[in-house]
């Protein structure tokens, strides 16, 4: 599972990547958005392990996610 310190490093990675000669403003706006969607990730993994019953580690999840998606689609 993801530490709070590995988000953080990664975020402060990928900002520094992106920001360049960006406004703050503008970088502010980048950063949140990629904050929502790892929220809305981990939110859809949670509901699946909660409504499928399934159990492992994070990236057996994420397969069965996947496989879950490719037999039932949307």
């Amino acid at each position: 599972m993801i530490t709070s310190e590995d988000i953080k490093k990664r975020l402060w990675d990928g900002a520094n990547n992106l920001r360049g000669s960006m406004d703050a403003s503008r970088y502010k706006d980048y950063m949140l958005g990629l904050m929502f969607y790892k929220f809305l990730s981990d939110k859809t993994l949670e509901t699946f392990v909660n409504t499928s019953g399934e159990k492992g580690t994070e990236a057996e999840v994420v397969q069965a996610y996947e496989s879950a998606y490719e037999s039932y689609g949307e």
